[in-house]
Parts: structure tokens; C-alpha cells; sequence
């Protein structure tokens, strides 16, 4: 993926098939994923913080802090080819796919 380093997920990781998905998202895209901590991150959590700068002027880079990671999944390079290889031939079936509806 282009420009991105890494990106962090909102996967639950305390379930088992997470790391399934969270290795085969991180190998589809070619980037590590990084699995937060604690559940205090995400839309509800940004928000908050932003009205909390608006109200109080507080510095938003103070307030903004990334959350603490507790694991980083890394691309599966053994899969990438095999997984590249399923979505050309899905892009070729598509069409006709979409016929059949």
C-alpha cells in the first residue's frame, strides 16, 4: 500500500481468529499491522477528545496521543503471491458473476 507504513486495526484481540485476520488484512495489503493495547482508542475516543480541545483550548497535541500497541502483525510474505493470484482470477470472474443476479 502506498504512503502507508503501518496501520493499526480495531480487531478485537482477545479473540482467537483475530490474528488470522488481522495477518491475512496486513498480507493483502502489505503492511504491519498494529493491535492496541488497552480499548481506549477509535471514533468514540477521537471525538471526545476533540470536543475537549474545542471546549477547553487545550493543545490537541497533547490530547491526540496514539495508543499504546501491544502486538505488530506483520505482512505473511509465503501467502502474498497466492493471495495476489485468487483476487486476479476473482476480478476476471467478476463480471460474469454479477451476470448471474
Amino acid at each position: 500500500m502506498r504512503g502507508m507504513e503501518k496501520l493499526f486495526t480495531l480487531f478485537d484481540v482477545t479473540k482467537e481468529d483475530s490474528h488470522y485476520w488481522c495477518e491475512l488484512i496486513a498480507t493483502v495489503l502489505g503492511v504491519p499491522l498494529l493491535l492496541p493495547k488497552n480499548g481506549d482508542f477509535g471514533a468514540a475516543l477521537g471525538a471526545a477528545r476533540l470536543a475537549f480541545c474545542a471546549t477547553t483550548g487545550a493543545n490537541p497535541v497533547e490530547i491526540m496521543t496514539p495508543p499504546v500497541f501491544a502486538k505488530e502483525i506483520t505482512p505473511n510474505i509465503q501467502h502474498k503471491n497466492g493471495y495476489d493470484e485468487e483476487y486476479k482470477r476473482f476480478r476476471k470472474l467478476y463480471p460474469v458473476l454479477k451476470e448471474l443476479n
